[in-house]
């Protein structure tokens, strides 16, 4: 019983300790992650931007398809340095809103 109730203990330090890192990477079932929460997710290494190899990494421990992970990172890197900017980031999301948007008026 002693030895359940410290591993208990243990496992819900490591929880608490570890629930900052990951809760901006979380989303409630049904709900999309706020973008700007999905970038600082991906960016692995706190640069500011986001490189192919972390977007690739973040969207595989997503479980996450990425087959057309070139296709998206070339639109999102208007200045095609190999990194997404945050704001290329967000333009990148005003489009797709702004696409959305004019689908659901059609």
């Amino acid at each position: 019983m002693k030895i359940r109730m410290n591993m208990l203990i243990a496992a819900s330090a490591i929880a608490l300790a570890a629930g900052p890192a990951f809760a901006g990477d979380k989303a409630k079932e049904g709900e999309k992650m706020d973008p700007a929460k999905k970038f600082e997710a991906m960016d692995a290494d706190s640069s500011g931007s986001v490189s192919k190899d972390e977007m690739k990494a973040h969207l595989e421990a997503k479980g996450k398809d990425t087959a057309k992970l070139d296709e998206w990172f070339a639109k999102m890197d208007g200045d095609e340095n190999g990194e997404i900017s945050k704001e290329e980031w967000d333009a990148a999301h005003a489009e797709k809103k702004e696409e959305e948007k004019k689908d659901g008026e059609e």
